[in-house]
């Protein structure tokens, strides 16, 4: 079942399109605690890493962890008026190739719109003038189109569903042909699935 926002909510999703790796959580106080205890239960036994440099069960304990929370692709710059994303120049989802998406409205960002910007491996890979990351491709769309497409995706979407179970809710019955809704209470609590919210901003 679908949740909904709060109305006049402002959502955040400048980062919607990067790496899983952007959306690791900071760490709380009681996981610093439990990531002390472990680093301290282990031994002071030395591995060899490259060539003869050896390292600890903790400082190779902190490189793993470095590992699954670092940035694979490099920080986004951001455009006025446009949602910019790093698109894969080759990919087996239809969905998700560089002809797909402008088809829909994106374009790829040039190099002299966004000249302070460097990749460490930036190039112009199979677009020339573009930029780019290995093989990445950055594109951008226009925020009034990232508004509509993620209004339809997470907000217009997700309430017809509801409003689908709170009518498929309210016809059933049970055996007897009794309608399985029992009281007003319950039927306050079914009909907030198809009540009416006040669109969400989201921010590209």
């Amino acid at each position: 079942m679908a949740n909904h926002k709060k109305p006049n909510q402002k959502f955040d999703r400048k980062h919607s399109d990067r790496t899983e790796s952007e959306f690791v959580p900071a760490h709380t106080e009681a996981e610093h605690d439990i990531s002390a205890k472990v680093e301290g239960s282990l031994s002071s036994q030395d591995y060899p890493v490259q060539g003869d440099a050896t390292m600890s069960d903790a400082e190779l304990l902190r490189r793993y962890r470095v590992s699954l929370t670092s940035n694979i692709l490099p920080t986004i710059p951001s455009i006025d008026g446009f949602h910019v994303c790093w698109v894969p120049m080759n990919s087996n989802n239809i969905y998700d190739t560089v002809d797909y998406r402008r088809g829909i409205g994106y374009s790829v960002v040039k190099q002299e719109e966004i000249p302070a910007f460097q990749s460490p491996s930036n190039r112009s890979g199979q677009i020339e003038g573009c930029v780019s990351h290995n093989e990445m491709i950055l594109m951008k769309l226009p925020s009034k189109l990232y508004q509509m497409y993620s209004l339809d995706t997470h907000h217009s979407q997700p309430n017809e569903q509801e409003r689908t179970i709170q009518q498929n809710i309210v016809q059933m019955q049970d055996n007897e042909g009794n309608s399985i809704v029992r009281d007003s209470a319950e039927m306050t609590g079914i009909n907030r699935l198809a009540r009416k919210t006040k669109d969400p901003v989201f921010q590209p």
